[in-house]
């Protein structure tokens, strides 16, 4: 294989161009917890390569900052949906929005998760003290929220023919 970069572009492109693997132009992806963090990151990657990015997050108000910072440095294809990804009505509502304004996402990042505290070098997060309403709410967020997306993707792949969804929660 070539080390050469200009190689690895696309027939007839120019030598600076992104490698056409990474060329993502016409597609449409969703990251759910993309507020911060990993999903944050992926979302940019993701505008960084040309696709069009529907962030979603349960914590509005951050989502709409980092959507409106990452429209402000350019990137115009971003879209930002408040949702709870335990709520199946949440999960199946975004998916039909999204299919009918931008398209069936053919890219899918179940990434939204969250912790039952502080972990066990805080008396707060020793075993013995973890609340049982936070350890529901990490079940419901990360294991039902998780099969909630992929199902969703999944019915929203299927006429397509194609697609991935990549689980990171």
């Amino acid at each position: 294989m070539s080390s050469n970069p200009a190689a690895l572009c696309a027939e007839g492109s120019p030598a600076n161009a992104r490698p056409s693997m990474f060329d993502l132009h016409g597609q449409v992806a969703l990251v759910t917890g993309a507020a911060g963090g990993l999903g944050l990151a992926i979302a940019e990657v993701l505008l960084d390569a040309g696709a069009a990015v529907v962030m979603a997050d349960h914590d509005a108000s951050t989502l709409g900052r980092e959507a409106v910072r990452l429209r402000e440095a350019g990137f115009g294809a971003v879209h930002e949906r408040s949702l709870d990804v335990s709520r199946e009505s949440d999960v199946e509502a975004l998916f039909d929005e999204v299919a009918g304004t931008l398209g069936s996402p053919a890219i899918v990042f179940a990434n939204a998760g969250v912790s039952a505290g502080r972990g066990f070098l805080f008396e707060t997060g020793q075993l013995q003290n973890v609340q049982m309403e936070h350890w529901q709410r990490v079940l419901d967020v990360n294991l039902s929220g998780v099969l909630l997306t992929m199902r969703a993707a999944a019915r929203a792949m299927k006429p397509l023919g194609r697609g991935r969804i990549i689980v990171t929660a």
